[in-house]
């Protein structure tokens, strides 16, 4: 595999991570007269030029969920059991003074995990592949997901962590190549 083809991969993988803890935060629930929804817009240059489109409605979402798993999902703490504590490293995380938590600079490519007061972030900019990655996860959600106290999702009171952001850019991904857009809506 060549440089290019690993950092292609790379970035493949992130976004689907990014995409994939969306998915599992940005579940379901309709309140009195509004719905949230998931989009997801994804265009193509060049090539391989398409666009795609994803317009689900979060309640959508719990149905299949409740139907697949039982209305449970597990949570990122159920999963790590016994290997990291991660609500311990996110309870850290979040009390630290200082906004930022990790940046590595490479040659051709700078990653940055940091906080303010009211999100988790992680950008990347790879100037050789001519990529920039961000996202943005509301810190009450990261305390929903990784609070030590229970087990499991209850999917109104997640939703209920995102309600208040609405509309919110989750991923966006700027290449020279595609532009991937991943966001809750109110409607």
């Amino acid at each position: 595999m060549t440089p290019k083809e690993h950092r292609t991969n790379r970035h493949a993988a992130t976004l689907l991570l990014a995409v994939a803890a969306v998915l599992l935060a940005a579940t379901p629930a309709a309140a009195a007269g509004s719905e949230l929804w998931l989009r997801v817009d994804v265009t193509r240059q060049g090539d391989e030029a398409g666009r795609v489109k994803i317009n689900v409605p979060l309640s959508l979402m719990e149905v299949v969920i409740e139907s697949a798993e039982g209305g449970k999902l597990f949570s990122p703490l159920d999963v790590a059991k016994g290997h990291v504590d991660i609500g311990k490293m996110w309870q850290s995380i979040r009390d630290m003074n200082s906004e930022e938590i990790l940046t590595i600079e490479a040659e051709d490519e700078v990653v940055k995990v940091w906080k303010d007061r009211e999100y988790f972030r992680v950008d990347v900019h790879d100037t050789d592949e001519g990529a920039d990655v961000e996202v943005k996860i509301p810190i009450g959600l990261m305390d929903y997901l990784f609070n030590t106290q229970r087990t499991g999702f209850n999917f109104q009171e997640l939703v209920g962590t995102l309600r208040g952001y609405a509309p919110l850019q989750l991923v966006k991904v700027v290449s020279d190549d595609e532009n991937v857009s991943v966001w809750i809506e109110e409607r």
